[in-house]
């Protein structure tokens, strides 16, 4: 399996399930910028949501989880 091939899952949750958000989560989850929250019109995702994100994201061992820790 090629490394897209790997990324595809969590390029395809992104995309359908938390938009811009996904990117604010990561880098808040590695501890990069302090807060994952949004401004209006986008509301928060919803816990289950964001913990499939993280599982996705930690299980491919991205930089981005472990950048500032």
């Amino acid at each position: 399996m090629s490394a897209w091939e790997g990324l595809l899952p969590l390029i395809h949750f992104e995309n359908r399930q938390c938009g811009l958000r996904a990117q604010k989560i990561l880098l808040a989850e590695g501890g990069i910028i302090a807060s994952d929250r949004t401004r209006a019109p986008l509301a928060p995702v919803s816990p289950r949501t964001r913990r499939g994100l993280i599982e996705l994201a930690a299980a491919r061992d991205l930089l981005v989880m472990r950048w500032a820790r």
